[in-house]
């Protein structure tokens, strides 16, 4: 039997995006998304529909609209030749990761130490992402001299080791639009700069850029461009996780589309304290 030669194709990804700060998405309208998918990535654009402790994702794929291809861990639109990956991000004792490929209905726990939580990715086969490194739940929170990180990585504070993290992350987040309120160690990108000179002496990281929106009109404000199967080679789960983690992995020299998202960024902090504070007044 001839094995079937993979073609690829280049393709714009927008891999982390939660659309919308709240949680309930009955109210979204499915071609509305699919549409400015298209819009903004072109033909064969992905998006990393991420959940936050919720089901995001599960609710948009329920939505009404286009016919949809069910992967069982992402879903591929023919008419406006998108995918849609499921995302979770995921708050670990030392920063958050984000993950894709999770199966519908299936997440991981919160709150674990990292390291737990990266078995648990690499046992699953998913595509691991640095999400935000230089916010105060990205990994740079406690690193505030490369030198103290240097250090750190040799005493295996951090990651056990160097190899330990390598063989259990694909990418980091080299951009993300909404960081770039500039505040130090909040939200702020150009940590990340520096970041990234020392992180090359340890680590071969795929660098990626996202909107990282919180809302509709934020997806594709920014993306990677990655270099994938065609997506008649991705039939199951598993071909979406394993050709996901080769793109992500391979983007070592960023190409694509960086672009702000402050007043996003705003709303979303504005949004989140609304809801808190919903939450304790019991509104």
């Amino acid at each position: 039997m001839v094995k079937e030669k993979i073609r690829w194709q280049s393709v714009n990804a927008d891999l982390h995006t939660h659309l919308k700060t709240g949680s309930d998405f009955s109210h979204i309208d499915f071609n509305r998304v699919i549409n400015l998918a298209r819009t903004r990535l072109g033909k064969g654009g992905i998006v990393g529909l991420t959940n936050f402790e919720d089901d995001r994702y599960e609710q948009f794929i329920e939505r009404p609209g286009y016919e949809r291809i069910n992967l069982g861990n992402a879903i591929y639109v023919p008419k406006r030749e998108i995918l849609v990956v499921k995302g979770q991000e995921i708050p670990t004792r030392e920063c958050h990761i984000l993950v894709l490929g999770l199966e519908q209905g299936i997440s991981l726990r919160s709150g674990l130490p990292l390291g737990n939580t990266l078995n648990d990715a690499k046992e699953r086969d998913l595509a691991v992402i640095l999400p935000h490194p230089g916010s105060y739940q990205g990994i740079l929170k406690e690193i505030d001299r490369l030198s103290e990180f240097t250090k750190r990585v040799k005493e295996g504070a951090i990651f056990d080791t160097p190899n330990f993290l390598s063989q259990r992350v694909h990418g980091i987040e080299i951009y993300n639009s909404e960081q770039e309120l500039g505040f130090p160690k909040y939200a702020d990108n150009n940590r990340v700069k520096s970041f990234q000179k020392v992180m090359a002496q340890w680590f071969d990281f795929g660098a990626v850029a996202n909107s990282d929106g919180h809302s509709i009109r934020e997806l594709g404000r920014s993306y990677t461009e990655l270099i994938i199967a065609r997506y008649e080679h991705m039939a199951d789960k598993d071909s979406v996780k394993s050709h996901l983690k080769k793109a992500i992995g391979s983007a070592k020299k960023f190409q694509g589309k960086r672009e702000p998202a402050k007043l996003g960024a705003i709303e979303h902090v504005v949004a989140l304290a609304y809801y808190i504070l919903r939450d304790k007044l019991q509104i």
